[in-house]
């Protein structure tokens, strides 16, 4: 007698696991931070105190007022970049302090 099979491909199963187990927010916060530092670079990445995704909402904490001023004005291209890294809309909107 034949058994049935429930073969599933692997990254089905996982994504289902995390979703069941709700880690993809924490998973996306992970892409997020790991984006950032690749994506800005080391001295950048330094000067970053903290990263933080809440609800789709990034707050960086820079410790460079110059840093922070510059990045108030490219809220977007962040935004827009991070986004691409991780490959879906994770990031809306961005606060700097």
């Amino acid at each position: 007698m034949a058994r049935k099979s429930n073969a599933q491909p692997l990254s089905e199963v996982i994504d289902e696991l995390m979703r069941v187990y709700g880690l993809n927010k924490k998973m996306d916060e992970v892409l997020v931070a790991e984006g950032w530092e690749k994506l800005m670079g080391p001295a950048i990445f330094r000067q970053t105190k903290s990263i933080k995704l809440v609800n789709n909402h990034l707050v960086l904490r820079l410790e460079s007022a110059v840093l922070r001023e510059e990045f108030s004005y490219s809220k977007t291209k962040i935004i827009t970049i991070l986004n691409e890294y991780v490959g879906r809309p994770v990031v809306k909107s961005v606060d700097i302090r």
